[in-house]
């Protein structure tokens, strides 16, 4: 049957990807003119330029919350292992967001030159 030892992994990875694409499309909107417009904020500007690097500090301190979810095998490094665990699925999370987004470029080019237009 399938092992269910790493669900807390992949939720975390699906939650912070899911949260964060909501998050970015509320701070700095959806199309390219509306970002281009939005960095001109400072503090967006801040948030647009850390994007990449907040899936990992948010996993990280959910594996602060999160630490009796870790497997055996994983938490042998106790609270510090935890939140290395969930800061992997902070980058997993950023990784199929790119990979994602890469994939529909690549076989829909009018749907991302579409976007920049707007």
């Amino acid at each position: 049957m399938f092992d269910m030892t790493y669900w807390s992994f992949i939720a975390v990875a699906r939650v912070l990807y899911r949260i964060g694409e909501a998050t970015k499309n509320i701070v700095l909107g959806k199309t390219k003119k509306e970002i281009d417009e939005a960095i001109k904020t400072p503090w967006k500007k801040v948030f647009y330029e850390t994007l990449m690097v907040q899936p990992v500090l948010a996993g990280g301190l959910m594996g602060l919350v999160l630490a009796s979810t870790v497997p055996e095998v994983i938490s042998v490094g106790g609270v510090i292992g935890s939140v290395l665990y969930f800061a992997g699925a902070g980058v997993l999370s950023t990784w199929v967001y790119d990979l994602v987004k890469r994939t529909i470029r690549r076989f829909n080019p009018t749907i991302s030159s579409n976007k920049e237009e707007e």
